[in-house]
């Protein structure tokens, strides 16, 4: 979103709740191992493609805003999700609902289903220190996939419309259509960074945890590192 000319993704909590709802779906259907990252990965990806485009036309809208609409954004939709955890009705996996009542648990873990698989994934030890190549791996291939599209013609005409809207709009390029690619791209990154994430610590956390970074470190670790 910084290279469109949107500025800082204060909205990022849309793409993360899009991930974690793909998420909490891969393991309601039983699916395991890769299969199960590469589906949550996938489907968050196309949730977060509507959701992102929905987000990229209202800043179109409040252009000059876009931080402060990014913020509201923010905590109103890690709220509305708060109840609608709460709501959904298509999660029955005793897994997942609260053991009374009805909702989603604040914490679903993934034993048994794509706890650690990419942390796994050709790792091996130098001493007591495991390293996890998959990760490293796929951490590597985000990273070139970004750069390949920052050298691909509409990389550079995103660059273009986000540094000099004026000389972009002179040139013939589309200003709107730039920055809510941006935006939908930056969401997506969002949803699938979640999943890895979840996998990498074993559980996805549900509610305000998008919201409150803290939240994402497990228990245990917040025992031994307060800080």
């Amino acid at each position: 979103m910084v290279e469109c000319g949107v500025g800082l993704n204060f909205a990022l909590p849309l793409g993360i709740l899009c991930g974690q709802l793909a998420g909490v779906l891969s393991v309601e259907w039983g699916i395991q191992g890769m299969k199960g990252i590469f589906a949550a990965c996938m489907l968050g990806s196309v949730f977060a493609t509507v959701v992102g485009y929905l987000y990229g036309l209202l800043l179109n809208r409040l252009r000059g805003s876009e931080m402060m609409v990014g913020t509201y954004i923010n905590f109103s939709i890690v709220s509305l999700m708060c109840m609608g955890w709460m709501l959904f009705p298509f999660f029955s996996d005793p897994r997942i609902k609260w053991a009374m009542g009805n909702g989603v648990r604040s914490t679903i873990t993934l034993d048994g289903f794509y706890d650690k698989v990419l942390n796994n994934l050709l790792a091996f030890k130098i001493g007591n220190v495991t390293i996890p190549t998959g990760l490293f791996l796929v951490f590597g291939l985000g990273c070139l996939a970004f750069w390949v599209f920052q050298k691909s013609k509409t990389g550079v005409m995103m660059k273009v419309s986000g540094m000099n809207p004026m000389f972009g709009r002179s040139i013939g390029i589309d200003n709107d259509r730039m920055r809510v690619m941006g935006t939908i791209l930056s969401t997506i990154c969002g949803a699938i960074g979640i999943v890895v994430y979840a996998q990498g610590i074993g559980m996805y956390q549900l509610y305000t945890a998008p919201r409150d970074g803290s939240s994402f470190i497990p228990q245990k670790s917040r025992q031994l590192y307060p800080h």
